[in-house]
């Protein structure tokens, strides 16, 4: 494996509401390809992560939250699979979403080629009032809130060219397709994203390295 220092270019990410259940963003880039982008299953190699993270622990309620995901590619590398679970806690709400991809990578050689990728995502929100004192037993944001089941479809590129990446992708995007706007979208928005990244060889082949 060749030895490379990745340098991201561009990150795109648009959203559609400013208040929605937003995707998660993690330390490790290998984990976001994989929320955001179908194509990046499989594309270098097989891996299985796990991540765990708390913020504002000294509160009742802090913010946590769970990923675990599983990946691996076959077929001599051109058909890639991954698995993703992300659970959050946030003040009163749950949210659990579970999500697979297909890829397919076509090599040109000399290290380029392009991967498309296709993915399924199941999303709940729920409200967890477990050791919570309501004041106001009529409060119509915690009687009316129904909870939220949603399926929802994504797409994606990557174009590899030696050592210069390019993709973009969609997930959600069938609330593109919607006319009217309503609150389960709120929770689930649609997203657009795109990156571009060049890796800068170096003369030792035995590793690559991400910053």
């Amino acid at each position: 494996m060749k030895k490379y220092l990745l340098i991201l270019l561009t990150v795109t990410l648009v959203s559609f509401n400013s208040f929605s259940q937003e995707l998660p963003i993690f330390s490790q880039k290998i984990n976001n390809g994989l929320m955001y982008n179908p194509s990046q299953a499989g594309l270098h190699s097989g891996a299985v992560d796990l991540s765990y993270q708390r913020q504002w622990s000294g509160l009742d309620r802090s913010i946590n939250n769970l990923y675990a995901g599983v990946q691996n590619h076959f077929a001599q590398g051109r058909v890639g699979v991954s698995a993703n679970v992300f659970r959050e806690k946030f003040n009163l709400l749950n949210s659990t979403f579970l999500s697979g991809a297909v890829a397919y990578h076509l090599p040109f050689g000399n290290n380029s080629g392009i991967s498309m990728g296709v993915s399924a995502e199941y999303g709940n929100v729920a409200l967890d009032l477990t050791n919570t004192y309501v004041t106001l037993e009529n409060d119509p944001l915690i009687n009316n809130f129904p909870g939220y089941n949603h399926i929802d479809f994504g797409f994606g590129f990557t174009l590899s060219l030696q050592q210069l990446q390019i993709g973009a992708s969609t997930v959600r995007f069938t609330n593109f397709l919607s006319s009217e706007a309503t609150q389960e979208q709120d929770f689930f928005p649609a997203k657009f994203t795109g990156f571009a990244a060049y890796n800068l060889l170096f003369a030792d082949e035995a590793s690559w390295l991400e910053p």
